[in-house]
C-alpha cells in the first residue's frame, strides 16, 4: 500500500488549488487539485500524527514554494486506491 498526503491550505483569500504537472503513474497528473505527496518512510505509521505533518510541511515547500505557518493535523482518511488503473 502506497501512503501519500493531500491537504486544504486555507488563507484569508481561499483555499489553495494547484495545477499537477503531467506525470506518468500520476493520478493527479494535468489535474488541479490539492496539492499533496507521498509519504517518506520516517513520515509513515498509525501512532505518528506528527510525521503526516512534517510531510505536508515539506509538500507545500515543494509544489508551491510557500513556508507553511501554524499548520494544524485536523484528521486522517485512509482510502485504497489499489485497484484504480490510470491511463497514463
Amino acid at each position: 500500500m502506497k501512503y501519500g498526503t493531500m491537504y486544504y491550505l486555507q488563507t484569508l483569500e481561499g483555499v489553495l488549488i494547484i495545477k499537477k504537472g503531467i506525470r506518468e503513474n500520476d493520478p493527479n497528473s494535468g489535474y488541479e487539485t490539492l496539492p499533496g505527496g507521498k509519504l517518506k518512510d520516517n513520515e509513515k505509521g498509525l501512532n505518528n500524527p506528527s510525521g503526516r505533518l512534517e510531510s505536508c510541511i515539506r509538500e507545500i515547500k515543494e509544489e508551491t514554494g510557500i513556508e507553511p505557518l501554524n499548520l494544524r493535523l485536523r484528521g486522517v482518511i485512509l482510502f485504497d486506491n489499489s485497484e484504480r488503473i490510470f491511463p497514463n
